[in-house]
């Protein structure tokens, strides 16, 4: 039984599929066409030639779409058979990993009204992460406090037993 369900559960949910490398709108086609509820939020990029530059869409996520069902062993079936499917997310069909329909929910909100959208690594206190822009560049350290714009990263010297912290902005930072 999946951990995400309890006793009696059946209603549909999202799942995250996985996808080969730029498949996501096959995959996304194919899928629709088998009657399958699906939801693929993609972001308008300029992209440019030599000779001229054009908005193009683009996955939001690189190599993953989402869908929505009651999954059975006929449907899972169905899912990986089509063209472009690499797998659904979870060990396997016994323990399949739900997302929760509040995180897609406000995915949906933020691609709909065409918010400017940045990357942003994920990375959560107490964990390993390295300075990756600006002059503390390969610096190493400890997350311990993040907020929108700023992170305090902590860099240990365990010999002396002393710490150091500093100030970086959250986008100069990923976790390693």
């Amino acid at each position: 039984m999946n951990p995400y369900e309890q006793e009696g559960d059946s209603y549909p949910k999202w799942y995250a599929i996985y996808t080969r490398s730029r498949h996501e709108f096959k995959v996304n086609h194919k899928l629709t066409g088998k009657q399958f509820e699906t939801f693929l939020p993609v972001v308008k990029s300029l992209r440019r030639w030599k000779d001229r530059k054009k908005y193009i869409e683009r996955p939001l996520f690189s190599g993953y779409l989402f869908l929505h069902c009651q999954m059975d062993d006929y449907k899972y079936l169905e899912i990986l058979k089509t063209s472009g499917v690499v797998r659904i997310l979870g060990n396997n069909k016994s323990e399949l990993s739900p997302v929760p329909d509040e995180e897609i929910e406000s995915i949906r909100i933020l691609t709909e009204n065409e918010a400017i959208i940045n990357y942003h690594p994920y990375v959560k206190e107490g964990e390993s992460v390295e300075i990756v822009n600006g002059p503390l560049t390969g610096a190493k350290g400890i997350l311990v406090h993040r907020e929108l714009y700023k992170s305090t990263v902590v860099v240990s010297v365990h010999l002396l037993g002393r710490s150091i912290s500093v100030e970086v902005d959250s986008c100069d930072i990923e976790a390693c």
